[in-house]
């Protein structure tokens, strides 16, 4: 649901996953205890854990197929540059990590703005930035988005 920890293992955590079941992917990772892998998977976030779905519509998606349901984000266009130098932006990013509000998974420094990615964000988060920081500085994106 983000970012990975550059050790190896990684070191990483998340939130809690109802219903994972490695014999049912492939392409898994093994190193000292430690598995992991990168699957897109459909199921329930129910704001603090995530449930596998059962339903054919929510199954497994294997890694080598791209990404469903997500739009090429407009900030991401040149034309649409945001506010920020890399100074500013990695001072923001400094002071989101320590203080671990909101909850991260992932943050990217590109095209003039601090990208952080949260579990879910209904526009109150984003709101919440703009506020603290100005706006065209910061833009909150979703880790889990809508299946069709």
């Amino acid at each position: 649901m983000g970012g990975v920890n550059n050790s190896y293992p990684p070191g990483c955590t998340g939130p809690a996953i109802h219903g994972w079941d490695w014999d049912s992917v492939d392409g898994e990772k093994r190193a000292a205890n430690v598995i992991w892998g990168d699957y897109e998977v459909r199921g329930i976030w129910d704001g603090t854990s995530f449930t596998v779905g059962k339903h054919p519509s929510q199954s497994f998606i294997p890694p080598t197929e791209p990404p469903r349901n997500r739009p090429v984000d407009p900030l991401l266009d040149p034309r649409n540059r945001g506010a920020g130098t890399t100074a500013r932006l990695e001072q923001i990013q400094r002071e989101l990590w320590e203080s671990r509000q909101p909850a991260l998974t992932d943050t990217q420094i590109e095209n003039g703005y601090l990208f952080i990615r949260v579990p879910y964000d209904d526009g109150s988060i984003q709101a919440r930035m703009d506020e603290r920081f100005g706006s065209k500085l910061v833009a909150v994106r979703n880790a889990f988005w809508p299946a069709n």
